[in-house]
């Protein structure tokens, strides 16, 4: 079967006839369109956090280093929250999915579940994950058995 994808053939060999894998410049996009959503919902958590937290909060944010701890540890979790939250329950799209007419399901077409969702919203966060793309694939991918597909 031609998938007329060029990575790993042995991950889609099983697809369904109606799952083509999309390709690389829609899976930018996808990246580049979250990665914005991202960074407004970490944004929005930190004023939460200052609302919520005022003291706490003041007291952290007012060292140099307090303040980069805690914004990194907001974005990963913003991070993790809304990949997991948009590809486990909106059926394997993000804003940037449904943008692009892509969404995540499982190598043999099935739809992806919350923990392939939530395992690759950790994978994502290994240094470098990006550049696996030169290998045989995104590790976020091999390693959960999923692909993203094009609508």
């Amino acid at each position: 079967m031609q998938t007329g994808y060029s990575l790993e053939k042995g991950l889609f060999e099983d697809l369904e006839e109606s799952v083509k894998p999309a390709g690389n410049l829609l899976r930018l996009l996808n990246l580049v369109i979250d990665t914005i959503l991202i960074y407004v919902f970490t944004f929005l958590l930190l004023i939460v956090c200052a609302l919520l937290f005022n003291d706490a909060y003041d007291e952290v944010a007012n060292s140099d280093s307090g303040s980069l701890l805690m914004l990194n540890i907001v974005y990963l979790f913003a991070h993790v929250i809304y990949y997991t939250v948009m590809e486990g329950g909106i059926k394997g799209y993000t804003f940037g999915k449904m943008i692009t007419r892509t969404y995540v399901v499982k190598a043999g077409g099935e739809p992806a579940s919350w923990a392939n969702a939530f395992s690759r919203s950790l994978i994502r966060l290994i240094p470098f994950e990006g550049f696996s793309i030169l290998g045989d694939g995104l590790w976020h991918d091999k390693w959960t058995g999923t692909i993203v597909a094009k609508k």
